[in-house]
């Protein structure tokens, strides 16, 4: 058996206990920019025990449990046991986190949030085509600061490559039945990623699909304040109270958006138009 160890940017450390040698290969996959040690044979984080047999998986994790994985099985496996202990890891070391996918631009921080299969994971893997820089999918993870992100350099999750198809198809990772959620999606590399460093928040947009207009209103302090409690990420009481105190000051330093878009070339030029201010 061998151990490989990744360090989750000091949110958490996760240990996978395994007797495949290539499973390196498959995490770096998964999680490209983390750090990740082979030598090591204990772990203060959580451990996943990952074992191969012929050409396929036996992968457990608490109360998830999956025998005969392809490789591919085994990807989307990973991706989800890393959230959940992320997620419990964030509630266990009250780090506070908005619902929102991020870019950078000029060392500056960006959230986008939306409703789930509304189009900003798109528009993210969109934006690292155009001189925007990966941070996370789906968790905006606020530095001690609460003004600052965390980068979580995951896999962009997309259910549908239309919008997006003749630029992304060497970005796939994989494209397969996913055994923990019990559907089909896509998991893909964005085409650049920030540095692992803390970056300022400038502005968050709160983006939604119109099929006639395209329209940016900044939002007054009430109703950014408002949107902000409502963003919460993890739907914890403590979680939820901390997001509640923090978003006052939040509104006091960063911008808050209400964009609504046509497709996503139209956003992006939205987008640009205002990020153009913060330079």
């Amino acid at each position: 058996m061998m151990y490989i160890t990744l360090d989750f940017i000091g949110i958490s450390e996760i240990l996978i206990e395994t007797n495949d040698p290539n499973l390196i290969n498959v995490v770096k996959l998964i999680y490209p920019y983390c750090y990740v040690n082979t030598d090591a044979q204990e772990s203060n984080g959580s451990i996943i025990n990952v074992y191969k047999y012929h050409e396929f998986y036996r992968a457990n994790y608490k109360q998830f449990s999956y025998e005969n994985l392809s490789q591919n099985s085994l990807l989307y496996f990973l991706y989800e046991v890393f959230q959940v202990i992320l997620e419990e890891v964030m509630l266990l070391k009250s780090i506070n986190v908005l619902h929102g996918a991020c870019v950078v631009h000029n060392d500056n921080a960006f959230i986008f949030s939306a409703k789930t299969n509304t189009g900003k994971s798109t528009l993210v893997f969109d934006l690292t085509s155009h001189d925007y820089q990966y941070l996370s999918d789906d968790y905006a993870i606020l530095c001690k600061d609460n003004l600052s992100l965390q980068p979580l350099h995951l896999p962009i999750k997309l259910r549908s490559l239309e919008p997006i198809c003749e630029k992304s198809k060497e970005n796939v990772i994989v494209r397969d039945y996913n055994p923990v959620r019990s559907e089909n999606y896509y998991l893909l590399k964005p085409f650049s990623y920030c540095e692992n460093k803390n970056y300022k928040i400038k502005a968050l947009f709160l983006i939604s699909r119109n099929q006639s207009t395209n329209k940016i209103e900044k939002l007054n302090s009430k109703e950014s304040y408002k949107n902000l409690i409502l963003n919460a990420k993890i739907p914890e009481v403590n979680a939820l109270k901390r997001i509640n105190t923090i978003s006052l000051s939040l509104t006091k330093s960063i911008d808050v958006y209400d964009m609504q878009y046509i497709d996503t070339a139209s956003c992006r030029n939205m987008i640009d138009s205002v990020v153009a201010i913060y330079l």
